[in-house]
């Protein structure tokens, strides 16, 4: 762990400390202290649970309600548990009662009457607790003899989905029983169908939309009727497609001191964030290096490359609903260098056999050829080339006078060229002409 805004870790007179600041659940977890020096190293461990106290999440929200219809109080609520929750009307707890029914399931705490009368109206007040705290919340529930009008009490909101996920759309509304639904789609009236399923179901008006598609993206609009009035509601909902690559970017090779570019197509919903590594090291735009997005195009400029530049390269593309990454690989192509050269010179007796040979460093495939002054040599009876393990020979055999001259090997790859030679004389041995006389 190193020290941010949330962790801070001390190590004083022989003391190590761990801070965290505004601890959440996530912090939860086994920590392990390290210690180390030359003689080894020791760890011991330590288990954090963060307890959160009761809280309500989604309050209870007031209602008026014709008489004779039924109406539910709902809370959705949060916490460790064990959670205990209590309904109370005008500061005194309901008790189990066959005029009305409390529920808990999935944190969400319901009080409901089946058929309210005048003398239900009154102040609710909900309680939820844990051995770390409690919370509470009321609402004014009103019963009246006349149909009363709809009006939303939970409206829709503004909602971000992914690309072939679905969606549930939920309003909570009160007035008179029964309230009719119709649900607008920019404008334009939804119909069930494989996509699309609405339900409205006392105070509760909902819409479900299955394998979203960008098209799918609207202004929603929930319209609710009843014998009193209408009340509708609207909200924008955006479908986002996670980050892909069209067009990932091409293994390279480079010559040193080039300048390389990478680039890949991306398809998704911007705005997007680019990250590259290399190796698992991320890379940092400076002198030698930058990179961005264009558009729905991120590239990777690579200045003055040499050696080091040579490895794998990812690229790793985000937006607000997913990421993806590609990996690609760069190759600095080295020109052929001579490690160990010709010897300047050589001198060797005519019928002989002879051997050169040098040594040589650079990118492969290297090509190697051999000259004899401006003529290339090719093998046969008289020349045999090998080139292995970077070292090139050339070997001579029943060499006469008119095999002098000046030899060249010359290697080439993609990045360049090399040469180096040496003087290669054939002398013909002492031989007498005449002999002194006895």
């Amino acid at each position: 762990l190193e020290n941010d805004e949330v962790f801070h870790s001390t190590f004083e007179n022989n003391v190590a400390r761990l801070k965290i600041q505004n601890v959440d659940l996530n912090h939860s977890g086994r920590y392990t202290c390290q210690a180390k020096n030359e003689s080894g190293v020791e760890k011991c461990f330590a288990l954090l649970l963060v307890q959160e106290p009761a809280q309500i999440i989604e309050k209870a929200k007031s209602v008026k309600v014709t008489e004779k219809d039924p109406v539910t109080l709902e809370c959705t609520v949060a916490g460790t548990p064990e959670l205990q929750v209590k309904w109370f009307k005008d500061g005194k707890q309901l008790m189990p009662s066959r005029y009305y029914t409390m529920s808990f399931d999935n944190n969400v705490a319901r009080f409901r009457l089946e058929s309210v009368m005048k003398e239900d109206s009154g102040t609710y007040i909900f309680k939820v607790e844990n051995d770390f705290g409690s919370s509470t919340c009321e609402a004014v529930l009103t019963v009246l003899g006349q149909s009363i009008p709809p009006s939303f009490t939970k409206k829709l909101t503004k909602k971000d989905k992914i690309l072939g996920s679905s969606i549930h759309m939920e309003c909570k509304v009160s007035g008179s029983l029964p309230i009719t639904a119709k649900w607008y789609k920019d404008g334009k009236e939804i119909t069930d169908s494989m996509k699309y399923r609405s339900l409205c179901h006392e105070n509760t008006v909902s819409l479900d939309v299955n394998n979203l598609e960008l098209a799918d993206s609207a202004n929603y609009t929930c319209s609710v009727t009843n014998v009193a009035g209408s009340d509708s509601c609207s909200a924008v909902l955006t479908v986002k497609e996670p980050p892909g690559f069209l067009a990932k970017p091409e293994s390279q090779q480079a010559v040193p001191d080039s300048t390389v570019e990478f680039k890949a197509v991306l398809k998704g919903t911007p705005p997007f964030k680019i990250k590259w590594f290399k190796e698992d090291l991320e890379l940092v735009s400076g002198p030698n290096c930058l990179f961005g997005v264009e558009g729905s195009t991120g590239f990777l400029n690579l200045y003055s490359v040499d050696a080091s530049k040579s490895g794998h390269y990812t690229c790793q593309v985000s937006n607000d609903v997913g990421s993806d990454s590609c990996t690609t690989t760069l190759s600095i192509t080295e020109p052929p260098k001579f490690v160990k050269k010709l010897e300047p010179s050589k001198v060797v007796k005519q019928g002989d056999s002879a051997r050169l040979e040098c040594k040589i460093s650079g990118s492969p495939e290297i090509k190697v050829v051999w000259y004899r002054n401006d003529t290339e040599l090719h093998p046969g009876e008289k020349f045999q080339m090998s080139f292995l393990d970077s070292v090139a020979v050339i070997e001579m055999r029943h060499l006469a006078g008119e095999d002098s001259g000046d030899y060249i090997c010359e290697a080439q790859n993609p990045a360049g060229r090399a040469s180096c030679s040496t003087k290669f004389l054939v002398k013909e041995p002492p031989v007498f002409s005449r002999k002194p006389s006895p």
